[in-house]
């Protein structure tokens, strides 16, 4: 009950959502949402909360641009996010779990291993140093202006699209090294990383083709961060409560839990362990 408390805590403080710390430490670190497990978890993430933001105020942690969700037609541009992130998420947790046995076959010392972690991370930074950290001022650029990202000041629509790959690629190689060397570090917020990068290459990608015209960018990026945490954690009602209290924004409510419904039945497809 103690690990579950310090998990809502850590949760709710870190990212100023006390539902998500509380939903969080019940269904993935407890797996049980009983009364007596419940109410020590949200009497923790709420005091975690309020200690937090007695600090640094109750602004959200990503703010999404504004826009109307409201007609039916925009619902399959979804449901295809969904499908990819869903896709992506198994391939993830395949590689995170690879990558942890690779490391673990070698038979070297633990710091040869974090040594070697830390090189191919450095590598990948030459070319994308968005990958340094755990992409929290990367996600806020690819929600705001992915193409403030783009290092090619003269970039074109194409070199735009090449870039949000390479870069959903290069995040990806980044914590599966960083991770299966035993680095110290989570994959919660990569994930929504991830799922953002993914959000702005599709988003981008329909606008290209000149459809989904009416729904911009950023709607895809913070559905692709919601449907990505739902694949990759296995519960949909923690991805979707997460992504509403760390941007406050109900309008993507209804997308968002479609794509997240969506992305898990894929993945669960694949892979049957979560992250």
């Amino acid at each position: 009950m103690l690990v579950g408390c310090g998990a809502a805590s850590g949760i709710a403080a870190a990212y100023n959502a006390p539902i998500s710390g509380a939903v969080f430490a019940s269904l993935i670190v407890l797996g049980n949402f009983s009364m007596n497990l419940f109410a020590p978890v949200v009497c923790a993430s709420v005091v975690a909360a309020t200690v937090s933001r007695t600090f640094f105020g109750i602004n959200p942690w990503y703010t999404v641009p504004s826009f109307e969700f409201t007609r039916m037609d925009q619902l399959p541009w979804f449901i295809l996010l969904g499908i990819a992130a869903g896709v992506l998420g198994a391939v993830f947790l395949k590689l995170l779990h690879g990558s942890e046995d690779m490391f673990a076959k070698m038979r070297v010392p633990v710091f040869v291993r974090l040594a070697a972690g830390g090189l191919i991370v450095g590598v990948i930074a030459i070319w994308y140093p968005e990958v340094w950290g755990n992409g929290y001022e990367a996600t806020k650029s690819l929600l705001q202006d992915p193409r403030v990202l783009v290092h090619d000041v003269s970039y074109t629509q194409n070199l735009l699209l090449l870039f949000l790959l390479g870069l959903l690629f290069a995040k990806l190689l980044a914590t599966l090294a960083t991770v299966g060397s035993g680095a110290v570090g989570g994959v919660f917020t990569p994930t929504l990383f991830l799922g953002a990068s993914l959000g702005a290459w599709f988003g981008s990608t329909l606008h290209v083709l000149n459809v989904g015209r009416d729904l911009p960018v950023a709607a895809f990026t913070v559905v692709g961060m919601g449907s990505m945490l739902a694949a990759t954690t296995r519960s949909p009602l923690l991805a979707i409560i997460m992504i509403f209290e760390i941007s406050l924004y109900y309008s993507i409510m209804l997308p968002l839990m479609l794509a997240c419904v969506v992305s898990i039945l894929v993945a669960s497809r694949f892979v049957a362990e979560s992250v």
